[in-house]
């Protein structure tokens, strides 16, 4: 018998049954796609790019060809090529006529091919010295560029090669990637400043070189649909009222509403409650304690204690504020920019703007939110 399927995925893509809106998203992509334009996609982290971008490759016109890649843990163009080949075999299939053409490319680079022993995927590794490792990179994309098919390449985390150990590799990567016409890009990056600072800065390599689609909120009427469709379908009443109570914990911010909703999901209840809700939110917390005590480990005493305070006022406009600084017991409003500036750093904090146009610094992760105000009442 087929184990039933959770329709609230995290980090799989079921299908497009069980993918929420993002409509008029796919409508831009699809679009800039047809034009032979490049995309940078940007939003917070966790926010349902990478389901985006699975979503989009499964509804692409025919002859298109979707390769994505991550490369949040590369720190060099040899890690890239070796990354961008591991993509290329694992998003094309060996037995398919493009598929048969591009195996037999990387093959004549004479890679080490290994497959991972968990899942079966190929990896990819490609011995070359450094003078040959950017022919190798180039290469690829002019055989790319030569197919019939249009290939469309995602890029998430892309400011990462901001950090290569090989300075400017921004400028060299935009020297060749301008001559493509059959390849099409998108990238994308959660670290929003650093994306902003690649594709806006009229000094930077990429300046207006893409067009541009800010992933935020699904709405909220649309989300409450959904939620309640697919209760609905395992024969379980999910009252408007509990689904309110979801997108107002998490912000509505999509992985988070998806792993609650996947939590109370497995409660297999016929109807849900506020009891389950709370129950299903304290699992979550209490799950993520330990990881979370350990991040206290990593930051030094005034960077941990300002995360707490950030955390616990959901949203901070005036972090130098003399009754904020006095309320945590934080010191002296010159270490609070500090620690403040190493959150963001390192990708703990980040800043926005309120609906009246005021700036303001929360946490990233919701869940670690929460557990501040929970645990640290």
């Amino acid at each position: 018998m087929e184990e039933e399927l959770n329709p609230f995925a995290l980090n799989s893509y079921f299908g497009v049954e069980y993918f929420c809106d993002r409509e008029n998203e796919i409508k831009i992509l699809l679009r800039n796609i047809k034009n032979r334009n490049s995309t940078t996609l940007i939003s917070r982290r966790r926010m349902g790019k990478t389901l985006l971008i699975q979503h989009l490759f499964n509804v692409l016109p025919p002859k298109h060809i979707g390769i994505s890649l991550d490369i949040f843990s590369t720190n060099s163009r040899k890690e890239f090529l070796d990354n961008l080949s591991t993509a290329i075999v694992r998003n094309v299939p060996e037995d398919s006529s493009i598929g048969k053409k591009i195996w037999k490319f990387i093959r004549s680079l004479q890679p080490n091919i290994s497959f991972d022993p968990f899942t079966g995927s190929p990896q990819v590794n490609i011995n070359v010295s450094p003078q040959e490792n950017d022919r190798y990179i180039e290469s690829i994309f002019d055989f790319l560029e030569q197919q019939s098919q249009r290939i469309v390449i995602a890029i998430d985390e892309f400011q990462q090669v901001l950090t290569y150990k090989e300075e400017h590799t921004d400028v060299w990567m935009r020297t060749f990637i301008q001559k493509l016409n059959n390849v099409v890009f998108i990238f994308s990056g959660s670290q929003t400043h650093l994306m902003t600072q690649l594709f806006t800065d009229p000094t930077r390599a990429f300046y207006r070189s893409t067009k541009f689609v800010h992933l935020e909120k699904i709405d909220p009427e649309i989300y409450s649909k959904f939620i309640i469709k697919h209760f609905r379908k395992a024969k379980s009443k999910m009252p408007k009222a509990m689904v309110n109570d979801v997108l107002d914990w998490t912000y509505g911010h999509t992985y988070y509403v998806q792993a609650l909703c996947s939590a109370i999901y497995d409660n297999k209840e016929s109807e849900i409650t506020e009891d389950i809700i709370k129950k299903s939110k304290l699992e979550i917390l209490t799950d993520e304690d330990f990881l979370f005590m350990k991040l206290r480990g990593l930051l030094s005493p005034q960077q941990w204690k300002l995360l707490i305070s950030v955390a616990k006022e959901a949203k901070l406009v005036k972090p130098t504020s003399a009754e904020f600084i006095r309320k945590y017991e934080l010191g002296s409003s010159a270490v609070v920019l500090r620690s403040l500036n190493a959150l963001i750093d390192k990708d703990l904090v980040y800043f926005g703007l309120t609906e009246d146009s005021n700036k303001f610094y929360a946490v990233g992760d919701v869940f670690f939110e929460r557990w501040a105000q929970w645990k640290f009442y």
